[in-house]
């Protein structure tokens, strides 16, 4: 179990890197551990509703490719294309042979599978080899890791070309590694950044190491409400833990928090315009958080064997505590994602059954809904991106909820019409909310915020 299995040292742009040899043992803890986070990833996968993110990949798969103002070419996707027409290929050549929750996720579960095994790669150079294995096991039970695997939506997909561009950047294949910062870029914006930033600690430019500690500083004020975002899970053990290590002595530190903090300013700053940005922030920076905080973890553990005079075994015992802290948190974190906070998503497929039921043979069905609007287009209105200007669900209507009282005062004048909000779209409402009563509940609670569901209608005149 201790032979080695490979044996290199590199030099980077910074200096001498160390590289570890893998051994046996690593290789099947390592194996096991990409088993695990596979299972985690296509646990329940099919069982959670279509989220917000979600319903925007559904019209960025069923809206027409180009030559109308509703196409895919014109809306803000097509910036970011790469994922949804990889999607389409595999749909139209019959590869996903549907688009249910369990179908049209399994690609991004695929894309968060090779996330673990790549973050070990990625760390073993710069970090080494213990510090590879425990940030592979953290990336395997990191919440927003499964959650990011478990959602169709590009940043997934990001994160893996990001560590790709890492680990051929350590390895010195230049060309390579520029390829996937722009595979990374195309599947979503925030690759630009990430994958630029973690492709320059390997082997950087000169021009690079001139980039001083006051510059990179500069972004924290920027990238402050995705930092306040990183422990959301609760992850705050990791976050806190990177914090020390980048304080503490990591290698090529400036360079690491460099490539840290550039997707995560860029996330603060986009955060003004669209605040559900910072999870896709939160994806794309954890493997990089989990494997600073592997480092810390594993130099307490060295030290704490090394200079405290206390027997072995209590010094193993000491030096494991912040790695059981690490992992056991995440873990705690996951499983609450999986039975309390139900996929980290609202009961929307149960909204949409409720409201469906509710209609009357004879009237039009009329559902007014906030944040889930596209959500229940998708469930009510599969075809409404498809032929843009037909309708092809008549007497079915899904509209946006108002934004101003006026507007919400003339949809509540709607005889028939339902209303499906979340608790703080219910409470926006002010006075109007006590016109209307409540005909179904899924509460719902969540590591932050209230994800429940109302199903409500205008009260009935006395």
């Amino acid at each position: 179990m201790g032979e080695e299995t490979s044996a290199t040292s590199t030099t980077s742009g910074h200096g001498a890197a160390s590289r570890e040899r893998w051994r046996s043992v690593d290789l099947v803890a390592l194996g096991a551990i990409s088993l695990l986070a596979a299972a985690l990833r296509l646990l329940f996968i099919e069982q959670w509703s279509y989220g917000p993110h979600e319903a925007v990949t559904w019209r960025a798969l069923t809206a027409p490719l180009s030559g109308h103002e509703a196409s895919f070419a014109s809306s803000q996707e097509a910036a970011f294309p790469l994922v949804f027409l990889l999607l389409r290929e595999l749909l139209e050549r019959g590869v996903l042979p549907g688009m249910t929750e369990g179908w049209l996720r399994l690609p991004f579960a695929f894309a968060g599978c090779l996330v673990t095994p790549l973050v070990a790669l990625w760390a073993r150079p710069l970090l080494g080899r213990a510090a590879g294995v425990l940030a592979a096991l953290a990336v395997a039970v990191h919440p927003a890791c499964v959650t990011s695997s478990q959602t169709a939506d590009p940043a997934v997909f990001a994160v893996a070309a990001t560590l790709f561009a890492g680990v051929f950047s350590t390895r010195g294949w230049r060309l390579w590694a520029a390829a996937a910062v722009v595979i990374a870029g195309l599947c979503h914006p925030l690759g630009w950044f990430a994958a630029g930033g973690v492709a320059l600690i390997g082997r950087a430019p000169k021009w690079w190491d001139q980039v001083g500690a006051g510059w990179v500083l500069s972004l924290v004020p920027l990238a402050a409400p995705a930092i306040l975002g990183l422990g959301y899970g609760p992850a705050w053990t990791a976050a806190l833990l990177a914090g020390l290590a980048l304080r503490g002595g990591l290698p090529h530190a400036r360079y690491v928090a460099a490539a840290l903090l550039l997707p995560l300013a860029a996330a603060g700053l986009w955060w003004w315009s669209d605040p559900s940005v910072i999870a896709a922030a939160r994806a794309i920076t954890a493997p990089f958080v989990v494997a600073c905080a592997s480092w810390a973890c594993v130099q307490f553990a060295r030290a704490a064997a090394g200079r405290l005079q206390i027997s072995a075994t209590v010094g193993r015992m000491v030096g494991a505590a912040p790695m059981l802290m690490l992992v056991g948190e995440l873990l705690a974190a996951s499983f609450l994602y999986f039975t309390v906070y139900e996929g980290d998503r609202s009961a929307w497929r149960d909204a949409r059954a409720a409201v469906a039921a509710m209609r009357k043979p004879g009237e039009d069905l009329v559902v007014v809904a906030g944040r889930g609007v596209d959500v229940l287009r998708t469930y009510l209105r599969p075809n409404h991106w498809r032929q843009p200007g037909e309708d092809t669900h008549a007497g079915v209507e899904v509209r946006a909820l108002a934004v101003d009282e006026a507007g919400r005062r003339e949809q509540l004048q709607e005889e028939h019409a339902l209303f499906v909000l979340l608790p703080d779209e219910r409470d926006s409402m002010g006075s109007a909310a006590f016109e209307l009563v409540v005909l179904a509940l899924w509460p719902s609670p969540k590591a932050a915020g209230d994800g429940s569901l109302y199903v409500m209608r205008r009260r009935a005149p006395l």
